[in-house]
């Protein structure tokens, strides 16, 4: 299956160098109201990708945060 290949491997630990968020991530469902999905990528820009993935969140709860600035 693609989410144990080694494609969907240097996805999930590179694409935010290039602006991309994985955007239902695994222990996330409660946050993003959808299940995981290994495949669906979104475009967020790098600025914006790299905070997501260092924090290890993910869209909703990036913009939660910004909102409580």
């Amino acid at each position: 299956s693609f989410e144990t290949s080694d494609l969907s491997k240097w996805l999930e630990e590179h694409a935010y160098e290039y602006g991309f968020v994985l955007r239902y991530p695994k222990r996330m469902a409660s946050s993003t109201n959808h299940v995981y999905d290994s495949h669906c990528y979104r475009y967020v820009g790098k600025k914006i990708a790299k905070k997501i993935y260092k924090d290890n969140s993910c869209i909703e709860e990036y913009k939660q945060k910004e909102a409580s600035k």
